[in-house]
């Protein structure tokens, strides 16, 4: 391993105010939801995903108010506000991609993180979507997101399900490859439903990092705990080759 990538340190991107508000009973309200992103901001963390602005108009008021926020507090001089990534989260579905920059385009470095899944069973059941279809669908969206952030931000590309496509690695890295062509920088493979041991995930992360290896495109990943080894797969993951955590 190169002294460069021995001092490498992880891009910790939090998503308590978007996934972490979802698992609530009582899922939190505007007011509440900014108490909690600006602790995040004192935390340091570089990105916060802070809504899904198309699941509702509050959600969408949220996000937008948490994106003018950081704008404000960063013209005022905060360093954290100055850095942090502000992402909201999109279907791969047009409309969702379009609500989600009218919220988050005031932010500094705004971000449209979206999403379709990519797992052979998610695929066929559930989108009713050949691989192709999925792929194209994929490319479709990431371009339309890139043309709207621009220079201004970025734009992230989930597999979901990717922690299920053991199967079908070859057609995962082409549809990847291809949404990298497209505009998107970075590259979130979630473990949507931890169903094998980490080591089995990591090595999916490395094929990917391997396939793809430049460094201007971030490997991220998102691992729910259902196991309970979680934090295990996320350590790993980073020594894999992932960036965002």
């Amino acid at each position: 391993m190169s002294e460069s990538k021995n001092q490498r340190k992880p891009f910790i991107y939090d998503v308590t105010l978007r996934d972490g508000n979802q698992a609530l009973p009582n899922p939190w309200n505007n007011e509440q939801k900014k108490d909690v992103y600006l602790q995040l901001l004192k935390l340091g963390v570089q990105g916060a995903e802070v809504g899904f602005p198309a699941s509702s108009e509050m959600d969408f008021e949220s996000v937008k108010e948490l994106a003018q926020l950081t704008a404000k507090l960063a013209e005022e001089g905060n360093e954290e506000a100055q850095k942090s990534v502000v992402s909201g989260l999109a279907r791969c579905v047009p409309s969702d991609i379009q609500r989600c920059w009218e919220a988050v385009r005031y932010a500094p470095h705004p971000r449209i993180h979206t999403f379709l899944a990519g797992s052979p069973l998610s695929m066929e059941h559930v989108l009713h979507m050949t691989p192709e279809q999925v792929k194209e669908r994929a490319v479709s969206c990431v371009k339309l997101a890139k043309s709207l952030v621009g220079d201004k931000g970025d734009v992230e590309f989930s597999v979901e399900h990717f922690g299920d496509c053991l199967d079908n690695m070859d057609f995962v890295i082409d549809e990847l490859k291809a949404v990298v062509e497209a505009g998107a920088t970075t590259l979130n493979l979630p473990n949507t439903v931890e169903r094998y041991r980490p080591a089995l995930y990591v090595n999916q992360i490395k094929q990917v990092r391997e396939a793809i290896p430049d460094e201007n495109i971030t490997i991220s990943v998102h691992c729910h705990n259902d196991l309970g080894m979680a934090t295990a797969a996320t350590g790993d993951s980073f020594y894999a080759g992932a960036d965002q955590l």
